[in-house]
């Protein structure tokens, strides 16, 4: 317990020094997306952004936040816990480093307060970061204001700022 606490304080000063040295995203058209979501979020909202914006799936990863590895989750390609991080803040699994490093053009974050999955967002190298709105407003370049459970909703207007915003 106290070790989680000492875990989550310092994610939060790495995520305030890393904002400082951020940088603003480019104009760039959408090729490759990375999605972060966790187990509280349905799946299948992936699935529908997937093919309201017609982005090719190989061109796509996935990244899900589980309190615990186990099979549930098994169906996504990258799956991580708070145990693959360090006390320090350092990402133990070296595929999600690899997915973090790599220059995604989208990124989009469906959780609101997973502390873990916002140190991802701001280590990420993606050039566009979209959230969700109730969530900490440095960490993103555009903001959607809409519940998760209207899962046509979101990814409709995800699609029509995207397209205002010439990404797509």
């Amino acid at each position: 317990m106290i070790l989680n606490r000492i875990r989550e304080v310092s994610l939060q000063k790495k995520i305030d020094k890393e904002l400082k040295n951020s940088s603003v995203g480019s104009n760039k058209k959408v090729e490759s997306v990375l999605i972060l979501f966790d187990e509280n979020v349905d799946a299948e909202i992936c699935e529908l952004i997937l093919r309201e914006l017609e982005f090719d799936k190989q061109k796509v990863k996935e990244i899900i936040f589980c309190d615990t590895l186990n099979n549930e989750a098994q169906n996504f390609q990258t799956k991580i816990s708070k145990k693959q991080f360090s006390w320090f803040g350092r990402v133990r699994d070296e595929k999600v480093r690899d997915l973090i490093n790599f220059k995604f053009d989208l990124l989009i974050n469906l959780t609101k307060g997973n502390l873990y999955l916002d140190y991802l967002t701001v280590l990420s190298n993606s050039q566009f970061k979209v959230g969700l709105s109730n969530s900490d407003i440095r960490l993103y370049d555009f903001m959607i204001s809409t519940d998760l459970e209207e899962k046509t909703v979101f990814s409709s207007e995800l699609k029509k700022y995207l397209k205002i915003l010439n990404k797509i």
